[in-house]
């Protein structure tokens, strides 16, 4: 029984030792809290750059083609012939040979609603900026085109570099609350 009781209190001795040694805190360990550190901003730099970024549109994004409502009818058969000529190459995104026949029906007759307009248009998709600054500027203030004109006459001069001139234009847009682009004006307005 002695020898029991002997072999009792060292076997309690052995887990109070056991239990009174000091215990390794993980995270007191300076190695492991730069390591913890470096997974933090790793997986944060990852976060951040496969998000995606919200941009700000850019006049890029608003040169695209304005569907074509115009038809050839009336006047002369070459002029008729012309227009459907430069109608059909618009709708085809074939600018430089809509240029060509929107020119010579401008020239024929300059009256025409909508051919200044769509010349315009082909010149800008064409990045020809100042000629589609031209064409916009020829189109009457009674054009029904012309809300849409001051609109892409913003965006050629956002795209030729002329941002003053676009941003002015584009504020004007964006206060009219009567303009079909009006949110987009907005947009373009840092």
């Amino acid at each position: 029984q002695a020898s029991q009781q002997t072999h009792y209190k060292e076997y309690l001795k052995g887990i109070e030792e056991e239990f009174s040694q000091p215990k390794v805190r993980w995270f007191s360990d300076r190695r492991w809290q730069m390591a913890a550190m470096i997974l933090l901003l790793a997986a944060a730099t990852i976060i951040f750059f496969t998000l995606p970024q919200k941009t700000s549109p850019s006049f890029a994004d608003y040169a695209k083609p304005y569907p074509n409502y115009l038809s050839a009818r009336g006047g002369s058969h070459t002029l008729e012939e012309d227009l459907t000529k430069a109608l059909e190459a618009y709708d085809q995104a074939s600018y430089p040979v809509a240029i060509e026949y929107f020119e010579a029906v401008n020239q024929k007759d300059a009256q025409i609603e909508g051919v200044a307009f769509y010349l315009g248009m082909s010149y800008l998709l064409n990045e020809q900026y100042d000629s589609a600054l031209k064409a916009f500027q020829q189109l009457p203030g009674s054009s029904m085109y012309i809300k849409q004109a001051r609109f892409y006459t913003a965006i050629a001069y956002g795209l030729n570099g002329q941002e003053v001139e676009a941003m002015n234009i584009l504020k004007m847009l964006s206060a009219d609350p009567s303009h079909p682009y009006q949110a987009e004006a907005q947009e373009l307005i840092p």
